[in-house]
Formats: structure tokens, C-alpha cells, sequence
């Protein structure tokens, strides 16, 4: 039998983390279906928001935000759209892994097997941070279910990421509960209100740090080609934010250069957290795009 890699540091700090996921998951509307989905590396958890035969959304959450992170998306989206959340395994949230992830590849592999068991077709792939650069991965290796891909602000995939991001990942890596691993946090996610729904992403994002094991059956990051870029025959648009973990300039500079058929849309004054902060906006795009290339896939 294989080994379970809960990832959890023990029962208790599961349990303490789960307090918060649950707490940033009722900020989304009851899901319609929860499916543990079983595939090569492990369970995966995936909430269906909306009709189960309509034009499907997948949603793919940013490092260590979870499925919660899409409160903002489903509700709205799923007047139009059936949309499936899902928690990533090898991160804190309710999979459960049973094999290590190791490579970009093998993420692919295991959303692919996400959406072929749950019999979807003509997917409109939708990933934030992190989960922008695992779609793109999925979007290269495994683009037969994938009608389109919507890339919000993603994580060292047309741009590396900022000196600062790796130090603010290094604090919460290293010293989870200290005061400077919560303002990196709060950078991070956007430096939002106290109270807010911002701030309690912000507290789940930084709860996976001191609960959940170092981070090491989830695929390090490793910044994207543009032999990968180009690899993607799909429809792309990429979603950006001006004040954000990365340079959005550099951003659509090499999207013009490397892949110019790729759509882009700058968000100045945004931050990383910019699925919740232009929440209408960013609903719009994902929206319209879907309908655009709906019949694709």
C-alpha cells in the first residue's frame, strides 16, 4: 500500500487548519456536488458549483490558498457555467495524497485525470498564481479536454517571480508565526483590510505554513520556457496586476515577444489577489473568453 502523504504536521494542527478552510469555504455558496475524485496520486477533493451539464470552468487555486480562495468566481460564474474547485494535492486542503508529485508533468497528469473522470469536455481552464502555471503545464501536455486558458496573475510563467517573493516564502517557510512571516503574508495576498475576505485568505495562505509539512510532494517551481509558452495550441488570455509579486511591465513584454497571439489585460493599481479585488471584472473576462471559444475542446 502507498504511503499517505497527509502532509499535515499531526492530527492537531490538521484539524486547526481545517477550522480556517472551512471558515473561508462558506464564503462561497453550497457546492451542488463534492466529488473525491481517486487518480495516480492520490484523492483529489473537487466541488461542483451549478448544472452538471452545462459549459464546464475548472478553477485552479494559487500555493497554498485552496479551493476557498474562488468565492468570488463561483457564485457569479455558475449562473452561466458549471464550475468545479479543486484543492491541490501535496498542499494543505481536503485531498488526500498518496504519492509524491514531483514534477510539473505529473501535476498535469493528475488535473487531467481530474476532469477525464468526471467526464468533461470543452473546459475552460482557469488558474491564479501557482495554479496559472500548473494549467499552463496541463494546457501543454494535456490539451484534449481543454477548450481555453485563462492565466490570473501566474506565478513565475511569463515573468519570474521578485527577490521579494522567494524572501517572503523563505520567512514563511522557515518562521511561519513570526511577525515579519505575517506581513509577508499580508504582502503576499495584498495587504488587505483586517476582517475582510481578503485577510482571511490571507489567514489560511499563512495557517498552511505552521500546520502543514514543508512543502516537498507538490512541484517546485521552475520558471516556464517559451518552448513551453509555445507548446500551448490553445486560446490564452492572461489576467495581470500592476502591484503584484512579480513586474507586470516585463510581463506583457515577453507575452508580446514570445507568444503574441496570447490576450492580456493589465490591472495597475491591483495586487495579487486580484481574483477578489476586481472580482466583476475579472468574472467579465473569464466569461466572455469562455463564450468566445466555448465550442473548442
Amino acid at each position: 500500500m502507498s504511503l499517505v502523504y497527509n502532509g499535515f504536521k499531526n492530527g492537531l494542527a490538521q484539524l486547526r487548519f481545517l477550522e480556517h478552510y472551512d471558515e473561508l469555504r462558506s464564503l462561497s455558496p453550497p457546492p451542488d456536488a463534492v466529488h473525491d475524485v481517486a487518480t495516480d496520486f492520490g484523492t483529489v477533493r473537487v466541488y461542483r458549483h451549478g448544472l452538471e451539464h452545462g459549459v464546464p470552468v475548472v478553477l485552479i487555486h494559487g500555493f497554498f490558498m485552496t479551493s476557498g480562495m474562488w468565492w468570488a468566481q463561483v457564485g457569479e460564474l455558475a449562473v452561466d457555467f458549471v464550475v468545479y474547485t479543486l484543492d491541490m494535492p501535496g498542499q494543505p486542503g481536503a485531498s488526500i495524497q498518496t504519492k509524491r508529485l514531483g514534477t510539473p508533468a505529473e501535476a498535469a497528469r493528475t488535473i487531467d485525470a481530474v476532469l477525464e473522470r468526471l467526464g468533461l469536455r470543452g473546459v475552460h481552464l482557469v488558474g491564479h498564481s501557482y495554479g496559472g502555471w500548473l494549467a499552463t503545464h496541463t494546457a501543454a501536455h494535456h490539451p484534449g479536454r481543454i477548450a481555453s486558458l485563462t492565466l490570473i496573475d501566474p506565478a513565475h510563467t511569463v515573468v519570474r517571480l521578485s527577490a521579494r517573493f522567494w524572501r517572503s516564502l523563505a520567512l514563511l517557510l522557515w518562521c511561519p508565526r513570526s511577525k515579519r512571516a505575517e506581513r509577508a503574508a499580508a504582502w503576499v495576498a495584498g495587504n488587505s483590510a483586517p476582517g475582510s475576505e481578503i485577510d482571511l485568505l490571507t489567514k489560511v495562505f499563512t495557517a498552511g505554513f505552521y500546520t502543514f509539512g514543508p512543502p516537498l510532494n507538490t512541484p517546485p517551481l521552475k520558471f516556464s520556457g517559451n518552448q513551453l509558452l509555445r507548446s500551448v495550441d490553445l486560446p490564452v488570455q492572461v489576467l495581470l496586476a500592476g502591484s503584484s509579486i512579480h513586474n507586470s511591465d516585463r510581463a506583457i513584454q515577453r507575452i508580446r515577444s514570445a507568444v503574441p497571439t496570447w490576450r492580456h489585460l493589465l490591472w495597475p493599481l491591483a495586487s495579487h489577489a486580484l481574483p477578489a479585488e476586481a472580482q466583476i471584472e475579472v468574472n467579465a473576462c473569464i466569461r466572455q473568453f469562455a463564450t468566445e471559444h466555448r465550442h473548442r475542446g
